[in-house]
């Protein structure tokens, strides 16, 4: 078709040559160059146009879905306006020239008859959406959940029939159908939680039945009964958990978690029972000290001892006590460090509240006033023992907790900083900062007279 009109626009151009008057030259010269310059505005125009909506149709395909008949019309609408497009991006000149000899209209006029039916198409498509999105919500949550736990990959067939019934939702839409849209919507969503289950039970819950039938076929039922039913019995646990959960990967993973567990423990309980089934002619004596030979390195390693003088249960029953009894020395030694950290922040207080008062007392009293800085000094200086003191305790608290029991703790933190201090006032006759009796403060209270 582009051909044909080339040739149309050839022959008529010959024709309007031959029959052109030359008498006035210059005015079809100024004629032409202004329609030439009204042309290219046009197309100017156009391309802006143009250029917007190619950015649109670049993300039109999902579009698609909502209906597949106006999606068609849509794309052959933006075809056919990049044809008329690409004619006059080649010449822009042509803009305002016909289109057609079987038209009036000119190719810019062309160019926004078909751009117009491209936005009819995709307004038509958008409001669809909109419609169908408000609509169709669960059926679009449940089908990106399938293809997020790539349901099409571990059973395909089954997904394929899943997503025709999906794509029928939309196909509702678009006849303006709802109440069917809606009816068949519930349809949906059963058959599509029945495959989200399917392939959730296929990824977690067929891996451990796999193992237990491994096991079986190893015999080990009939080796280790006890254990291999209790693993049966956590993995039809687990298969209930998980089909009951097919969207909570915490639950599903502490279930499939619990029942490897259970698996592995059939293994090595089995593994105990071929060694002990290997042991000849009643000679148990050496699986006992290999037994006890390991309950050994633990008592030694909790507490030193050694158990070996009654019976495997036994040992282990103390090596229990020992434990406990940790535990309780050192909930034990962790309150009473509490208690002296906070005696210790309270003394540290105190101090605070003795200086703050002596520096009051020394501004107010300057009979005094040398003295009292010398008992300030000692104040502060016993302030900041005990504060390196809390600092010390506070760092030094854990590792106590570790050494309670090889080394019992003789004299508190706090007896030590009262034994100081005792030290220091024995040391030297300290100069009191709050009064002991009416006649001392009336002393210090006393103005200092001139001679």
């Amino acid at each position: 078709m582009k051909h044909l009109k080339t040739a149309i626009a050839i022959g008529l151009l010959a024709s309007m040559a031959g029959c052109q008057s030359t008498s006035k030259p210059e005015t079809h010269e100024t004629v032409t160059n202004v329609e030439q310059v009204s042309a290219i505005g046009s197309y100017e125009s156009i391309k802006a146009d143009q250029d917007k909506w190619a950015d649109v149709m670049a993300n039109v395909a999902d579009l698609k879905l909502y209906s597949s008949t106006a999606y068609g019309e849509l794309v052959d609408a933006w075809e056919d306006t990049v044809e008329v497009f690409d004619e006059m991006e080649a010449d822009p000149t042509i803009t305002t020239d016909s289109y057609s000899i079987f038209s009036s209209g000119s190719y810019a006029d062309k160019h926004n008859e078909l751009l117009a039916d491209v936005v009819k198409w995709h307004t038509k498509l958008t409001d669809l959406k909109e419609t169908a999105d408000r609509e169709l919500k669960d059926s679009r949550e449940q089908i990106d959940y399938l293809a997020t736990i790539e349901a099409d990959k571990v059973f395909p067939h089954d997904y394929k029939s899943v997503y025709s019934a999906y794509k029928r939702l939309f196909e509702y839409i678009a006849d303006n159908e709802l109440p069917k849209a809606q009816e068949a919507q519930i349809k949906f969503l059963a058959k599509a939680k029945t495959l989200e289950e399917k392939v959730v039970l296929k990824k977690y819950i067929s891996p451990l039945k796999l193992r237990l039938s491994v096991q079986r076929k190893s015999s080990l039922h009939t080796v280790a009964p006890i254990s291999y039913a209790k693993a049966k019995g956590e993995l039809a646990k687990s298969e209930l958990i998980v089909k009951a959960n097919t969207r909570d990967l915490e639950i599903i993973t502490k279930a499939v978690a619990d029942t490897e567990f259970k698996l592995d423990h059939v293994v090595s309980v089995a593994n105990e029972v071929r060694y002990l089934s290997k042991v000849k002619n009643g000679k148990f004596e050496s699986v006992v000290l290999r037994y006890e030979a390991k309950i050994l390195l633990l008592s030694k390693m909790l507490s030193d001892a050694d158990y070996r003088d009654v019976a495997l249960m036994d040992q282990i029953g103390k090596i229990i006590e020992d434990v406990e009894q940790q535990h309780v020395d050192a909930d034990g030694l962790k309150s009473e460090g509490s208690i002296e950290l906070a005696k210790l922040m309270a003394a540290n207080e105190g101090l605070k509240s003795k200086l703050s008062e002596a520096m009051t007392k020394s501004v107010s009293d300057d009979a005094d006033n040398s003295a009292l800085k010398a008992q300030l000094t000692r104040e502060q200086e016993h302030s900041e023992q005990l504060a390196q003191l809390l600092k010390s305790f506070q760092t030094a608290q854990p590792i106590a907790a570790n050494e309670a029991q090889k080394e019992p703790v003789k004299v508190s933190v706090l007896e030590e900083v009262e034994a100081k201090d005792k030290t220091s006032v024995q040391a030297e006759a300290p100069v009191q900062v709050e009064a002991k009796s009416p006649t001392k403060a009336a002393k210090l209270a006393k103005p200092v007279t001139q001679d």
